[in-house]
């Protein structure tokens, strides 16, 4: 299968990959250096040192303009989404490292699911500006946040957990963006089947570039392809490959089922988040526990998607189920529909109309 290398972009919005990122940079850091850094803040705490200037300076927010235009002063800085908790670290590194004359900065702090901004609690825009200045991922704008704002950043945004018998999109690296069938959900992840990538090209086929010096060599990602048990055989003679059942295999400790491969991940969105296409679709029909109802429901979304001014619908929910017209107009989810059995205009949901097609008209 695929194989990563720790080179790659992080993946904006996921946990495992911003952690792994952090680990790096902690990685950095760590042995003898990280025991100092930590010996450093200590000292800076217990001696006062980093709230010193704060304890001791009254602020007074008529005339001092920055101060006024953030309570509790707080400064949203733009980072390089996917770099949120690697950009909070750096920037708490450099607050340790130069305690005595860095600038009035109290605390940072960097959230994943907030892709793209950290958020910095200094005196002022200027010393929450020196502290970020030269450092890699984070770019120069910074802006006050009001307590809104603030509450807002700090909420745990809501965690998406998938249906059964629904479609996600993976975000893992080796599978980044491909679509996947959802047969449950647990604790443990959810357990999905997606079309899986593995290198099926013959031994004797040099499967590495070689590496020049000095330059990184990033790894190629296989074309997604249905397990085979007879090509695998014939690629890897020796190999073992267990029947766990119709149609079912276990090979190198991974199940397949139909040809699709079984994960167990966390590393998903929804499928609703990229729109699914008729193609990506029609492959899964070859997956045996795929129930009718799930790709119908896929199908249906594809045509609510495709609604335009000028299009002939039909009404396939709520009252007027069954009735056919023609869209005047689309605004904020809903349809401005003419229907034609009772001649009258009508607001109709996005998600209760499907295309009418007719023999002889065009579609792309």
């Amino acid at each position: 299968d695929f194989i990563d290398n720790n080179d790659t972009e992080p993946i904006v919005g996921d946990l495992s990959s911003s952690h792994h990122r952090l680990y790096l940079e902690h990685d950095r850091v760590n042995g003898e250096e990280w025991d100092e850094l930590l010996a450093l803040a200590r000292h800076n705490n217990s001696s006062g040192t980093a709230n010193a200037n704060f304890a001791t300076t009254t602020f007074d927010a008529d005339t001092d303009e920055n101060l006024a235009l953030s309570v509790p002063n707080l400064w949203r800085v733009a980072v390089k989404a996917g770099y949120e908790e690697t950009a909070t670290f750096v920037l708490m590194e450099k607050l340790i490292r130069n305690s005595k004359t860095s600038p009035k900065v109290y605390s940072i702090f960097g959230r994943t699911s907030r892709p793209g901004w950290i958020v910095v609690e200094a005196a002022t825009q200027k010393d929450a500006q020196v502290l970020c200045c030269d450092v890699s991922y984070i770019y120069s704008q910074t802006y006050s946040m009001n307590s809104q704002d603030a509450a807002w950043y700090l909420k745990q945004s809501q965690k998406f957990i998938p249906k059964s018998n629904s479609w996600v999109r993976l975000t893992g690296r080796a599978y980044k963006g491909d679509l996947a069938f959802v047969e449950s959900y647990s604790d443990a992840g959810a357990e999905v089947f997606v079309v899986p990538r593995m290198d099926l090209r013959p031994l004797s086929l040099p499967k590495k570039r070689q590496r020049t010096e000095n330059v990184k060599v990033k790894p190629i990602r296989p074309e997604p392809c249905l397990f085979d048990e007879a090509t695998v055989r014939k690629i890897w003679p020796k190999c073992t490959i267990a029947s766990s059942g119709e149609n079912t295999f276990t090979f190198q400790s991974r199940l397949y089922m139909d040809g699709f491969l079984f994960l167990v991940t966390h590393d998903f969105q929804s499928g609703e988040a990229t729109p699914v296409s008729s193609a990506e679709l029609s492959v899964f029909e070859k997956l045996s526990i795929v129930p009718r109802s799930s790709f119908e429901r896929a199908l249906n979304a594809i045509g609510t998607l495709s609604i335009n001014i000028g299009d002939s619908v039909k009404v396939v929910d709520e009252e007027l189920q069954g009735s056919t017209g023609k869209v005047v107009n689309v605004l904020a989810g809903e349809a401005i529909v003419h229907v034609h059995c009772q001649d009258v205009h009508v607001s109709i949901p996005l998600n209760c109309l499907r295309k009418n097609f007719a023999i002889g008209d065009e579609t792309i």
